[in-house]
């Protein structure tokens, strides 16, 4: 590994977390892969966050305090503008790594040049550091990553290791205050491939202050947008309605039973068909990864109709020509 620089270095971008920064910085410590440096990005915390980060005799780790407070996605373009490491990992100021963390990314990334970045799978902590959540699974091919995008961010941001000079080129987009990792990580679809590596490398930590349930309208807004970009890519035309429905598919634990109308299930079953046909002719996506996020997200919609609603005509559910694309995938 190199001498003149670290090999890695790990971007954590901090604010008001005086709680649970001591419990984040020590897990990048504890990596069995020690050739890193730790790049902490305050954005103007003001509780006693940086004083606990500069207790740590540590001289790889480099604090940067922000005057005022910039927002995610300009504090992690600092944090990016300050690494030396030939790759960045990303990690939340609340959560852990594993130990083997920086030494699986590492690996794949060494061997796989033709990737881009990697995240991987994690569990769910809370305050005390309980397991609330097993595994967290992700799609973790290339392919089902890519068609997956086209409803939800399957890769976890603070799972993620990517190639510094790419993420320095292409930077967040400081417009996204919110879902700032998703739009970068569709960006980052133009560059190389991406991959989840299907292991348990960090703990994401659930309580109560988790910035982005706060700012739920917001991260709809942003979504839809992206959203946009991905089925101009498909060649998919679109009224405001299919986009606004689009992201609530994506999102069926959030729908209520209120807006489980009938005139909703038809027009899942049809929109569905829609991509599925627009990607034969575009190619866009894998036609088989494809054919196995759509399968699923079908099913996930038959079951929230199933499980809340009396009043549906289950036989036309049961009759639906969307059924047969289940069933080979199934049979695959």
């Amino acid at each position: 590994m190199s001498t003149n620089r670290p090999y890695v270095s790990v971007l954590i971008p901090m604010y008001n977390r005086e709680r649970f920064i001591i419990q984040a910085i020590n897990s990048v410590l504890n990596q069995k892969f020690q050739d890193f440096e730790i790049i902490i990005v305050d954005d103007g915390s003001q509780d006693r966050s940086v004083e606990l980060a500069k207790s740590f005799e540590d001289k790889r780790i480099v604090i940067i305090e922000n005057s005022t407070n910039l927002g995610i996605p300009k504090t992690r373009n600092i944090g990016i503008n300050h690494a030396r490491g030939k790759y960045i990992a990303l990690l939340d100021s609340d959560d852990e790594m594993k130990p083997s963390r920086l030494k699986y990314q590492v690996r794949f990334l060494e061997h796989h040049n033709d990737y881009v970045g990697c995240g991987s799978w994690s569990n769910t902590i809370g305050s005390d550091g309980q397991i609330l959540r097993h595994v967290r699974v992700r799609p973790i091919t290339h392919e089902s990553i890519k068609a997956s995008f086209l409803f939800h961010c399957c890769i976890h941001n603070r799972t993620f290791m990517g190639r510094t000079d790419v993420m320095r080129s292409l930077q967040y987009n400081e417009d996204f205050e919110v879902g700032e990792d998703y739009e970068l990580f569709l960006r980052l679809l133009d560059h190389g491939k991406l991959y989840n590596l299907p292991r348990i490398l960090v703990s994401a930590r659930e309580h109560k202050d988790k910035i982005t349930r706060h700012k739920i309208d917001l991260n709809n807004q942003k979504k839809i947008h992206l959203a946009k970009l991905l089925l101009n890519k498909l060649g998919v035309e679109y009224a405001d309605d299919d986009l606004y429905y689009h992201i609530k598919i994506a999102r069926l634990r959030g729908v209520s039973s209120h807006d489980l109308e009938e005139e909703f299930f038809y027009w899942c079953e049809l929109w569905l068909d829609r991509i599925l046909t627009a990607n034969k002719e575009t190619n866009y996506f894998n036609q088989k990864k494809l054919n196995k996020v759509i399968s699923k997200m079908w099913i996930n919609i038959v079951f929230k109709f199933m499980k809340e609603k009396n009043d549906i005509d289950f036989s036309r559910i049961f009759s639906s020509p969307m059924n047969k694309l289940f069933i080979s995938q199934l049979v695959h």
